[in-house]
């Protein structure tokens, strides 16, 4: 089974809610929703969205300070929803970094229309090449992974997690999300298989399976910059002692 494109719209409009909800899943989308940002932040917090919908007007604030506050928890596409035509977030948010953004009130079909084309522009641009320290190379799009240059071999399975992993900006990717982008609805899979196949991936790796760092009960995550090494004190150097005069 495949893994579901997860959209999450932010709107405090129930009824504008719900008539997403109905039409992108009608798509095939799976959707959550969160009322204002602060719930939107909590679910960011446990999943990872594909995509977020976001209203430019939130009960707790503007919608583009919201999406500032996502794009520096993960890496995202927003689609803005302004509230009408002269809503000045519209030019704002997209200056700062919103992907497209549409006007209320909009055609839900258009509105799903634009939600996958903005979602194929970012897999497209998303097959760059990862770099990190020790000679890491991964190329996500071509599956191609190099350690100091030398070609690593890697299976299917070990590409969906990095897939997955490696799209979450340093973020914790729970152990549930993994599982599902892994094995889908696999009833044998657990977070048992998941630690013994993460334990691989990191020895086929090689000097580079630091990327791949564990949040103990919580999950995976990838980190292109290798954690700092505690210092270990150095021992004091007794000072020499004095010769003792001998009586004459």
């Amino acid at each position: 089974m495949a893994v579901e494109t997860l959209v999450l719209v932010v709107d405090p409009d129930p009824a504008y809610a719900r008539l997403l909800r109905g039409e992108l899943e009608r798509h095939g989308f799976r959707v959550l929703h969160a009322a204002d940002a602060a719930s939107a932040l909590a679910t960011v917090q446990k999943v990872h969205p594909d995509l977020a919908a976001v209203a430019t007007q939130l009960p707790d604030g503007p919608g583009v300070q919201f999406m500032l506050a996502l794009h520096g928890q993960v890496d995202v596409p927003v689609i803005l929803l302004a509230t009408d035509a002269n809503d000045p977030e519209r030019l704002r948010g997209l200056l700062l970094g919103a992907d497209d953004c549409v006007t209320k009130p909009f055609d839900p079909q258009e509105l799903t229309a634009r939600v996958g084309v903005v979602l194929r522009r970012v897999r497209r641009s998303s097959g760059a090449a990862i770099a990190a320290q020790e000679g890491l190379q991964l190329d996500i799009r071509h599956r191609v992974a190099r350690v100091d240059g030398m070609l690593v071999q890697l299976n299917a399975t070990d590409w969906r997690l990095l897939e997955r992993l490696t799209a979450g900006a340093s973020r914790v990717v729970p152990a549930a999300e993994l599982i599902a982008a892994a094995w889908g609805a696999d009833p044998d899979a657990d977070a048992q298989r998941l630690r013994v196949v993460m334990s691989r991936l990191r020895a086929k790796l090689g000097s580079a399976g630091w990327v791949l760092q564990t949040a103990r009960g919580e999950g995976y995550r990838f980190d292109r910059r290798r954690p700092a090494e505690p210092r270990v004190p150095r021992p004091l150097r007794s000072e020499p002692r004095a010769p003792t005069e001998r009586a004459g």
